[in-house]
């Protein structure tokens, strides 16, 4: 932890604290439990939990408003723009609220071979234009101003031009929440860092991946915060949308893949109900058939597994045994219940429910216990 971590976190510089578990909130306030509020450019005396403020007048903050004073000069676009993130982390100024005007934006292509980026955090390069603070209270504007030039090949500040320059805020700074542990909660999309965004986008197209599986993953990499649950559910699901659409279901384009198994030889039978609903199907590829005819009316395996999809249908394998001893999967239903009537049709569907070829009795229909036949029906 640096300087500036220890001075926002306990209010006072580092040879001033033995160690965080040695800072006790005043007498007259009692340290909370879960959660501390700090707002950076509040005087001492209003700080919510009693604790000194850090002053915004620092030492790292004078010398990051020293660097981006009128006329100073970057040869690069990220040196410029970390120094700007800079300055908003040390006096506390929500990631959220920093925005920028482009007047004159640099094209994606111009800006990549010339900088090496296309863009600086999802946002345009600005060729002239300004950085500043979009907090709003009622029709008075925040006076952070920030104009920026591309002249000669190098980016300077200007002292105007896109407004006046100014470092200063004309209101208090929103709240940099954390909890004691140090960490900083998250839950604006614009606070997200591009690499933290990209991390929960990814985990999102894994199924397998709910909330807490990105949670778990996102304190696993970046440990100095804390993730919203509102907020990564709102990315997941835009993510999803992008991906997949917004028909989720896609039940057109799954009935357009069902005939094309069917056109191909295999088995594929929808269950709809007398309200036209869908809640069931029944598919068998044109491979596993002849498995089926062959091997599975003499033995078949049949389970039904819970809980595999967001329907809350019971998926039901069907398998059986070649002639080299492998188990072959060889039908798959979905359905509401595992009741022998629908264990039934999806049997005669797959082709597993044969004729005794000694007595010629459906193996569905009655036991047969023939020499030549089945040894048992299990349907019965």
């Amino acid at each position: 932890m640096d300087q500036f971590q220890r001075l926002r976190l306990y209010g006072s510089a580092p040879s001033a604290v033995a160690a965080p578990s040695a800072v006790a909130a005043p007498s007259a306030v009692a340290a909370p439990a879960a959660e501390v509020t700090h707002e950076s450019d509040q005087p001492p005396s209003s700080n919510a939990v009693g604790l000194p403020a850090l002053p915004v007048q620092n030492a790292v903050v004078t010398e990051l408003k020293s660097a981006l004073a009128p006329d100073s000069e970057f040869t690069s676009y990220v040196p410029l723009m970390t120094a700007v993130h800079a300055l908003r982390t040390a006096t506390g100024m929500p990631k959220s609220s920093l925005s920028q005007k482009c007047s004159k934006a640099f094209d994606g292509d111009d800006a990549e071979e010339l900088f090496g980026i296309k863009e600086y955090d999802g946002k345009c390069i600005i060729r002239r234009g300004r950085i500043y603070c979009s907090h709003k209270e009622g029709k008075v504007l925040c006076t952070f101003n920030l104009p920026i030039s591309f002249k000669y090949g190098k980016f300077v500040v200007k002292k105007d031009g896109n407004g006046a320059h100014c470092l200063e805020h004309n209101h208090t700074l929103e709240a940099v929440r954390t909890f004691t542990a140090g960490k900083e909660l998250i839950d604006k999309m614009d606070d997200l860092e591009p690499d933290e965004l990209a991390e929960v986008q990814e985990a999102s197209l894994s199924l397998a991946n709910a909330i807490p599986q990105i949670k778990h993953t996102l304190r696993r990499k970046f440990p100095g915060k804390a993730f919203s649950s509102d907020l990564i559910d709102r990315i997941k699901r835009r993510t999803l949308d992008q991906h997949y659409g917004v028909d989720r279901n896609r039940i057109p384009e799954l009935l357009r893949k069902g005939e094309e198994i069917k056109m191909k030889g295999g088995v594929w039978e929808p269950v709809i109900d007398d309200s036209l609903r869908m809640n069931g199907t029944h598919f068998q590829s044109a491979e596993m058939r002849p498995f089926a005819e062959e091997f599975g009316q003499y033995l078949s395996i049949v389970d039904g597994t819970h809980g595999t999809n967001m329907y809350k249908t019971t998926a039901v394998i069907w398998t059986t045994v070649d002639s080299l001893g492998f188990s072959v999967m060889v039908g798959l239903s979905t359905m509401l219940h595992e009741k022998s009537v629908s264990i039934k049709a999806s049997a005669e569907l797959m082709g597993v429910s044969g004729v005794c070829r000694g007595c010629t009795r459906s193996s569905l229909e009655v036991s047969c216990f023939c020499n030549s036949g089945f040894d048992i029906d299990l349907f019965t």
